[in-house]
């Protein structure tokens, strides 16, 4: 695998069936076909390409586990922001009844003072 490990990483579907298929299921034919169809894509690419080097590219599981971890830290950005601004409106309303009622009476305190 030496002398194509390189093009593993650009194909890397090939990667991942060599990495999950059963060793009962790798037979000589498998590889055989295998094989072809990895110098067929190389053929292709030094053809359409002009390039004789991979190109290393990530795989559908690495693109997916990275698209859960973006999901994940932008949830708990949102999150924080979140209690940013619910600490924010809190500490507005506080500010607010102290101006409101700068002898700290509170509405009901102050509506029962208006009563007597």
């Amino acid at each position: 695998f030496k002398m194509v490990g390189h093009w593993l990483a650009e194909f890397t579907d090939l990667r991942d069936w060599l990495n999950r298929e059963k060793y009962e299921k790798i037979t000589i034919d498998a590889l055989r076909a295998w094989t072809k169809e990895l110098t067929g894509r190389v053929r292709l690419i030094a053809k359409k390409e002009g390039r004789l080097r991979p190109i290393a590219k990530k795989s559908e599981r690495a693109l997916a586990r990275e698209a859960a971890e973006e999901a994940e830290r932008i949830k708990t950005a949102a999150i924080e922001e979140q209690k940013r601004e619910d600490d924010a409106i809190a500490a507005l309303d506080a500010k607010r009844q102290k101006l409101d009622h700068p002898d700290g009476e509170t509405t009901g305190a102050a509506a029962a003072t208006v009563a007597n």
